[in-house]
């Protein structure tokens, strides 16, 4: 039995979605980088030996079969810890090294060689206040050790150039460098207090910060000085990825996308064909003109899959409807192979370049298994199951509706896991009257159920 889930009406919000994306959108003409010789796959889920309580929020590749995964994993009591993640098989098993810090939480994750930096934050009991926390392994992560970067806000990024030169950045403004492997790390003053989302550095030199309030700032001096460039936007920026000392990419929420071809001299708008709900969070590209955007829809209700193969000029979408918001992706350069994390210990797949939509073909499929009496205002259990052959969990909700189909509520359940019987608590917040209840679930490909469960409920 799953524990009891919160209430959350999301009726309008619901009906939104499924107007804007659609149950099973469309993926005809979505771009692709494979040979006419090469199956198509596209994209599919990785869960063995990852947790779906985590949340993942960095993804790093350091071959085509090495790949790393940082976020956050609550305790049996409830206390969130960071967590690493590590696959030598390209995903197909996944081992788990869990901080013994309370209250941490990791953000972003890069690697050189053996060398790798993960950061984010811890949260003393003290002040309750999110203090920087960085981690570096110098022999490919066999262990770890805590560095003092001596910012005292949370780190959202990190950029890698080679063994000895990172940049880490983070809420209000903060940029700290190293260049003996994290031995001493030194801050560098942007001239602004605004918190940075993404960082990344072609060489020790030359590097670009983005973050709130339409934020772009470069430099040319290994980040002894910085000037803003005009973005022309507001939006909140998480994500740059630069192919050049010429040619960049920024995205981040309203479903932004910018690019230069000067160094970011100017920006100028590219069209992600996403509305404004959309917040990109992670950019990779695998060369100059391929690359993969992801982020969140509805307030991470969803995850969104964008990929270009004629450098932004087009973005198309891959997979609306994933269930759970996406953070990360990375690809090792020149490569059809890609990987995405998220909410929800989410970890997607493709060796295909995105294909055209994922391995998994078939929607769930779900039951309610009992009619149901309760007064108005008291609480009730459904009881209903989720099944599904080829994915292990699925994005559930329950839907009320009246004799007549009028909307009457939506109870958001949860990311639940599929082939079992599963109950939820809920309150009785409509009206008095008689009432038929579904069980609506969209799996790890975006697949909704066709033909949702239903039964009666009745307030009285």
């Amino acid at each position: 039995m799953r524990r009891s889930s919160a209430l959350l009406v999301l009726t309008c919000l619901a009906a939104a979605l499924v107007a804007a994306l659609g149950l099973d959108a469309s993926l005809a003409g979505a771009a692709q980088v494979v040979s006419p010789r090469v199956a198509t796959r596209g994209w599919t889920p990785q869960t063995n030996g990852l947790s779906h309580n985590a949340t993942l929020n960095g993804v790093a590749v350091t071959s085509t079969s090495t790949v790393w995964a940082v976020g956050m994993l609550p305790d049996t009591a409830g206390v969130n810890r960071g967590v690493i993640y590590r696959s030598t098989d390209g995903g197909a098993q996944w081992t788990r090294r869990t901080l013994a810090a309370d209250n941490t939480g990791l953000t972003s994750v890069a690697f050189f060689s053996t060398r790798g930096w993960a950061v984010g934050y811890s949260t003393t009991s003290a002040d309750k206040q999110q203090h920087a926390f960085v981690l570096s392994t110098a022999n490919g992560g066999a262990s770890w050790k805590v560095q003092n970067s001596h910012a005292g806000v949370r780190l959202n990024a990190v950029s890698v150039v080679d063994t000895n030169n990172a940049w880490v950045v983070g809420d209000k403004g903060a940029v700290r460098c190293t260049a003996n492997g994290g031995t001493t790390w030194t801050a560098r003053n942007t001239g602004k207090a605004t918190s940075l989302r993404g960082v990344t550095f072609l060489d020790w030199s030359h590097g670009w910060a983005v973050g709130d309030n339409g934020t772009i700032m470069h430099t040319s001096n290994g980040g002894k000085s910085w000037a803003k460039q005009t973005s022309h936007t507001h939006a909140s920026l998480c994500a740059v990825a630069f192919t050049s000392a010429t040619s960049g990419w920024v995205a981040g929420s309203g479903g932004t996308i910018l690019h230069t071809t000067n160094g970011g001299g100017t920006w100028k708008s590219q069209s992600s064909n996403l509305g404004t709900y959309v917040a990109l969070s992670s950019l990779a590209f695998t060369d100059s003109t391929h690359a993969w955007a992801v982020g969140s829809a509805s307030y991470g209700l969803w995850g969104v899959v964008l990929y270009t193969n004629d450098a932004g000029k087009t973005w198309k979408t891959q997979r609306y409807r994933v269930g759970a918001g996406l953070s990360a992706v990375a690809c090792p350069a020149h490569s059809l192979l890609a990987w995405i994390a998220g909410d929800k210990g989410v970890v997607l797949h493709t060796s295909d370049g995105g294909g055209t939509g994922f391995i998994d073909k078939k929607p769930p499929t779900t039951k309610a298994l009992n009619s149901i009496t309760v007064a108005k205002g008291k609480s009730f259990t459904v009881k209903y199951a989720v099944d599904d052959t080829q994915s292990p969990r699925a994005a559930t909700w329950i839907e009320v509706k009246t004799s007549t189909g009028k909307d009457a509520g939506t109870f958001w359940v949860g990311l639940e896991a599929t082939n079992a019987t599963l109950t939820a608590k809920l309150t009785a917040t409509m009206a008095k009257g008689s009432y038929v209840y579904t069980v609506v679930a969209i799996d790890l490909a975006g697949r909704t159920v066709a033909a949702p469960g239903a039964n009666t409920l009745i307030v009285k």
